[in-house]
């Protein structure tokens, strides 16, 4: 059993340094929660799961914002 909580840290400390969850980028975005899911799914927004739920960590997401400026 300490095992597994020695690696639940371990697990955390690899985590990048910010992440959002879909309800901040939705804020970000100026879109609905529906819109992120929707491109989440589609794998247009970039992503990590940790468990059952999903991080959208912060450099990744700046530069999806910097690519969409621009395309």
């Amino acid at each position: 059993m300490k095992r597994k909580k020695a690696e639940k840290i371990q697990a955390r400390e690899e985590l990048p340094e910010t992440c959002f969850k879909a309800a901040e980028v939705a804020r970000m975005l100026n879109c609905s929660l529906v819109t992120v899911r929707r491109y989440t799914r589609n794998k247009m927004l970039p992503h990590i799961r940790i468990g059952r739920t999903l991080r959208y960590p912060r450099t990744e997401l700046l530069a999806f914002l910097k690519k969409l400026g621009n395309g």
